[in-house]
């Protein structure tokens, strides 16, 4: 088994359906040297598609996916973490007896509670908490917030990717962490993505989040119906929750396009007919969807959050901000938006710096490679 050259094994615990960690994984296996392994309790499960490859070097906890129920719910999301922490004391078992056999493992643990398994296992790790991790849930729950404060003062180093998030962490545990985009496949979206970057070839008007009450798409049916009755929508979203997807049903018109979710080549293709793309959460981190829309070419529609004050001027300029108390908030929009995408996006050095994904990643491994110097 190859080892990364500054003499560790890259692991990565987390979900096997989580696009984000999985995103994290690929980048690793681009870089020279490194030949990471994934460890993980599900694999699918709640109507998500697997998305580990069969050549994939994968370690298994024990696997949740057959108690999950079918679709994805809010009872389910309750019923998948309890089923979570009733197993934690076997998992840490199971990845204690994983990590026995992998030369010098050094473990990026995405999201709080594989960060949590991590610091019984007397492993050095990383924790990549996820948005809602630290600015949601601690604000309603005590156990979280404890579990939570375990899970990045036991790590070797903490990795958010916005300054909200580095600064409420800051203040629930003591820990200052490091801040790292999660990025996007830049080199993905410029060679597999071509279509010619003008207007004419921009017709449509798409939603680029989960089928969650936290996205407001609700919101943005409704403001169609009102504002531009005869504008068509497109909807990318990578989950949905069963109930709001009720209500979603109910507004959608049979010229509208439910695309759920995409492999990144069909997504760039969409992103790159769009006008424009909405993102309008009620609460929001560093959604790399909206990066990729605005690398893609795009103009976006957003509610204000911190990260779109950090964006790099290039990208910013691409950004109309919305107040949705306006009654004609989305009728102006889009009228800013065609002005936008008429011209094609240049991103900025500093953009390519900041959110290509394998940069990223490389940056990762260097905090990990101080950590384990010298090698245990």
């Amino acid at each position: 088994m190859r080892r990364h050259e500054e003499g560790f094994t890259p692991v990565f615990l987390g979900s096997g359906r989580c696009f984000h960690t999985m995103d994290w994984f690929r980048s690793c296996q681009r870089v020279d040297g490194v030949e990471p392994i994934f460890v993980t309790d599900n694999l699918g499960g709640e109507g998500f598609v697997p998305l580990l490859r069969p050549d994939d070097k994968v370690r298994e906890l024990i696997l949740i996916d057959s108690v999950l129920f079918r679709r994805s719910s809010r009872l389910g999301h309750v019923w998948r973490n309890l089923v979570k922490l009733a197993l934690v004391p076997l998992q840490v078992i199971r990845l204690r007896r994983i990590l026995l056999g992998i030369p010098n493992p050094f473990i990026f643990a995405h999201s709080t509670y594989y960060a949590f398994l991590a610091s019984f296992c007397n492993v050095r790790y990383s924790a990549t908490p996820q948005g809602s991790e630290v600015l949601v849930r601690p604000l309603t729950s005590k156990v979280y917030r404890s579990l939570l404060r375990r899970s990045v003062r036991r790590a070797m180093f903490t990795t958010v990717d916005s300054r909200a998030m580095a600064s409420r962490l800051e203040e629930l545990s003591g820990v200052r962490p490091h801040i790292i985009q999660n990025g996007i496949d830049i080199a993905e979206i410029c060679a597999r993505a071509n279509i010619p970057d003008v207007v004419p070839h921009r017709r449509r008007v798409t939603s680029i989040r989960g089928f969650d009450a936290n996205y407001r798409i609700v919101d943005i049916l409704s403001a169609r119906d009102r504002q531009v009755p005869s504008q068509a929508l497109d909807f990318c979203f990578p989950f949905v929750e069963e109930n709001y997807e009720q209500q979603i049903g109910a507004l959608v018109r049979d010229t509208d396009k439910l695309h759920g979710r995409l492999p990144r080549v069909q997504l760039y293709k969409i992103l790159k007919e769009s006008i424009c793309v909405l993102s309008i959460p009620k609460s929001d981190s560093s959604p790399r969807s909206v990066y990729e829309a605005i690398f893609c070419g795009a103009a976006l529609l957003c509610t204000h959050a911190s990260y779109i004050d950090a964006l790099p001027g290039c990208m910013r300029r691409r950004v109309t901000l919305v107040d949705l108390r306006n009654p004609r908030w989305l009728a102006d929009g889009l009228d800013v938006a065609h002005q936008i995408a008429s011209e094609p996006y240049l991103p900025s050095d500093e953009a390519l710096a900041l959110f290509d994904q394998v940069s990223s990643m490389r940056r990762c491994l260097a905090l990990a490679a101080d950590a384990v110097l010298p090698p245990i």
